[in-house]
């Protein structure tokens, strides 16, 4: 039986080093990414059985990557690394699909401790049900319901754009995470974001060319307002 395979999204030299040799002592399997690119790339051709992530990333935030990630591999368990402390910060990454959070600096007995019980407990439960306001995002059925009124289809695209958006709980998204997460769909590239975006927002905003919930963060991507 091959050891489990952990992919290690870390650009900080210590703590890369440090998942590297504790990992590699424990006989676990490991691949290294830099960036958040890289670690995408990695995804699409290699199976891996968990995901250390850092929270800081050059090229993309760490929340909304692993948003990505709870959506385009659900099974896939995450581990979150950062600095930051803050019971907020924790309970955000959580929110975004991570199973454990690991705080820097960081001590290897610890990182195998809470790999090897991640793997124990297995894929994390699926999310079916996101509310946001009024609205509630229905994953399965992909439908849009609005308090106890309307209900509204969507397309697999348009679903798993919201869904992506949503979990990144108010945080930018860029266009091209955005394409990794609905590539399933078809629909997985730039320019098909824009009009995705375009056609939620005619479903959804009572004035599309002045959005409400899906509003465009110049240089980065869109955002949506989980409290709308």
């Amino acid at each position: 039986m091959k050891p489990p395979h952990i992919l290690v999204i870390e650009d900080e030299q210590t703590s890369r080093s440090i998942c590297q040799t504790a990992l590699h002592r424990a006989e676990y399997q490991v691949t290294v990414a830099l960036t958040a690119r890289e670690g995408l790339q990695q995804l699409r051709s290699t199976r891996f059985d968990l995901a250390l992530l850092d929270l800081n990333l050059p090229d993309a935030d760490g929340l909304s990557l692993a948003s990505t990630l709870r959506g385009t591999h659900p099974a896939l368990p995450i581990i979150m690394m950062t600095v930051r402390t803050a019971a907020e910060q924790r309970a955000a990454g959580l929110e975004a699909g991570a199973v454990d959070y690991l705080s820097k600096p960081f001590q290897p007995v610890e990182l195998l401790h809470r790999v090897r019980r991640a793997l124990a407990e297995g894929p994390p439960a699926p999310v079916t049900q996101i509310n946001f306001g009024a609205w509630q995002l229905d994953v399965e059925q992909r439908t849009l319901r609005y308090g106890e009124g309307f209900e509204l289809e969507l397309t697999l695209g348009e679903a798993r754009l919201i869904e992506f958006l949503l979990r990144a709980r108010g945080r930018p998204v860029n266009r091209d995470q955005l394409a990794e997460a609905v590539a399933r769909s078809g629909e997985g590239n730039p320019k098909s974001v824009d009009v995705l975006v375009s056609r939620l927002r005619r479903k959804l905003e009572d004035t599309p060319r002045n959005p409400r919930h899906i509003v465009t963060v110049p240089a980065l991507g869109y955002r949506i307002d989980a409290d709308e």
